[in-house]
């Protein structure tokens, strides 16, 4: 199946809007997508609507990063219930933190000699989350860096002289308030924890026991060799499996939506989010 289970629109910090990456998906046959952007599910309703109307396979979807040293661990939320408060607040409690934090960047960078203000990052991004990489792409675009990377690399990057902690739970808390909205907790790009392969298993060990659910065994960037292990470990404590591109647009270039997995390996998955029977039909 050639399917994007990992994507973010301009309800974060992806540079295409709902309707952009509808298009997107519809020219390039995904079967089965899912947006999930940062730390909310404003787009959810809108999405949701129009995949309706144009005939797509949709699972709502979040991303929301968690306390983690040394690396960086994401959980995933799949087919969380749209409109439950307790999860609505809880992210709500996210977005207001990451206010705070772009305007501590922006004073930081400012002290830099480089100028640059909120109101610029608001008028231009378009986004309802605002995030370092829309901060990266205005210093791009005022001559201040040569690639966004450079950004990162000199200045907002972990230890960097403009850098700001952003606010995070444990991820045992994250998986418990994802699955109490009804949903589907998925560690995702777990190679980014950085850990090696007896470490990570570990890890996994760890976090299924707090109710971690799949992990996004094909993740665009990952070797066979890194998606067979990968494969082994989510076999091994018995998780779902899933996969996405984590196409952000212009913000990762190079990156394109789609990718294979067999359907075999998905139907647990879709299984538990009623899916299955709908996609056999289609």
């Amino acid at each position: 199946m050639f399917v994007d289970l990992h994507m973010h629109s301009t309800y974060s910090d992806g540079t295409k809007n709902v309707i952009e990456i509808l298009e997107i998906i519809t020219k390039r046959n995904i079967r089965l997508f899912s947006i999930t952007d940062h730390d909310n599910i404003k787009g959810q309703k809108e999405t949701l609507k129009l995949a309706k109307e144009r005939g797509l396979l949709y699972i709502p979807g979040v991303e929301i990063s968690c306390k983690y040293s040394g690396g960086v661990l994401d959980i995933l939320g799949y087919n969380v219930s749209h409109g439950n408060e307790a999860l609505e607040n809880f992210l709500s409690g996210l977005v207001e933190h990451r206010k705070k934090r772009n305007k501590m960047i922006i004073d930081k960078l400012n002290k830099l000699g480089i100028e640059i203000s909120m109101e610029e990052l608001s008028s231009e991004s378009g986004s309802t989350v605002i995030g370092r990489p829309h901060i990266s792409r205005a210093m791009l675009k005022k001559g201040y860096i040569q690639t966004l990377e450079d950004a990162f690399e000199k200045y907002i990057g972990e230890g960097k002289p403009a850098y700001v902690e952003k606010n995070k739970y444990e991820p045992e808390e994250v998986i418990s308030r994802i699955r109490k909205a009804g949903g589907v907790a998925v560690l995702a790009h777990p190679l980014s924890l950085k850990l090696d392969t007896e470490s990570l298993e570990k890890k996994v060990r760890e976090l299924a026991h707090a109710g971690l659910q799949g992990i996004e065994v094909f993740y665009k960037a990952y070797s066979d060799e890194d998606k067979m292990n990968l494969l082994r470990i989510a076999k091994k404590f018995h998780l779902f499996i899933t996969g996405g591109s984590d196409y952000h647009g212009e913000n990762k270039p190079g990156i394109e939506p789609g990718v294979e997995i067999p359907e075999e390996l998905l139907k647990d998955f879709l299984k538990e989010i009623s899916l299955q029977k709908l996609l056999s039909q289609s």
